[in-house]
């Protein structure tokens, strides 16, 4: 009974002096946590993007460098700065956030069917590179994917006019609007005012209803206008009850937004040109 229960334990030695640091080292997990906008223009939009990583050894590992990067169309876009992060704590997992900033004028010279798409899908790639107790350097490799919208103006579109009553001083007219929403989020609008103009200067303000607007999508609103000869003068007005749409009519608009699928504010409408197209 003696020389067996010598026997294993030199048997359990004997194994135990082959084990390596290999193979009671595991490598640090990855996991992709969230994506969050901090600032939203029609010029660019700035993020931060957080990174869990799970060290599962009984021992401190030091990070020599994070080295992370946003890919695009198979390319490098943009290096990022994670931070100092010196080290992974035994049994423990850091949060890591990677603050980005998309240019958009960038992304249209450089990846125009990302801006068309208006959403650009980024391959968030890590290579941090570690310094291992007893092994040595060991550099890791990790990826994931997320998008980023990219803003396009919505659009309001006269699609149709007609006149339904006249007098001799006054001229009643029905006008139809198309409202398009371009983007990859829906919208709400909120407040869209149309103002017509003579030669630049103001005849009438029509309002418009509230609505909701999907992604990609177009409603369309009706809406009443009377013009007096005096407001109109008289060629304006011989023009429009001849069925003729003048030259000398404009129309702006402007308005407020906001989407229920983000949540950041969307840029300023009123900081653009909006003209109503037809």
């Amino acid at each position: 009974m003696k020389n067996l229960l010598l026997l294993t334990a030199i048997g359990l030695l004997a194994g135990c002096s082959n084990l390596s640091m290999n193979d009671v080292y595991q490598n640090p997990s990855f996991s992709y946590e969230s994506t969050s906008f901090k600032g939203l223009t029609f010029d660019n939009i700035a993020g931060s993007s957080e990174i869990s990583i799970y060290n599962p050894n009984p021992y401190s590992i030091p990070v020599s460098a994070l080295n992370a990067e946003l890919w695009l169309d198979g390319k490098e876009w943009l290096a990022l700065d994670g931070g100092a992060v010196s080290g992974l704590s035994a049994k423990k997992a850091i949060s890591v956030d990677l603050d980005w900033n998309l240019i958009f004028s960038e992304l249209l010279s450089q990846a125009r069917s990302s801006y068309d798409s208006g959403q650009a899908n980024f391959t968030l790639m890590m290579k941090p590179e570690l310094d291992v107790p007893l092994l040595g350097s060991k550099t890791l490799d990790w990826q994931s994917e997320f998008s980023v919208p990219v803003p396009k103006l919505p659009t309001l579109r006269m699609t149709d006019w007609s006149v339904t009553g006249v007098s001799l001083t006054a001229i009643t007219m029905a006008l139809t609007f198309d409202v398009e929403n371009p983007n990859v989020f829906s919208v709400v609008t909120e407040d869209w005012n149309v103002d017509l103009a003579k030669n630049g200067s103001s005849l009438a303000n029509l309002r418009l209803a509230d609505q909701t607007l999907a992604a990609g999508g177009t409603s369309e609103q009706k809406v009443e206008l009377e013009l007096s000869l005096l407001q109109a003068g008289i060629s304006v007005f011989n023009s429009l009850k001849s069925n003729q749409w003048s030259d000398a009519l404009q129309m702006d608009w402007s308005g407020d937004w906001y989407s229920p699928d983000l949540d950041i504010a969307l840029p300023d409408l009123n900081q653009a040109l909006l003209k109503v197209l037809n």
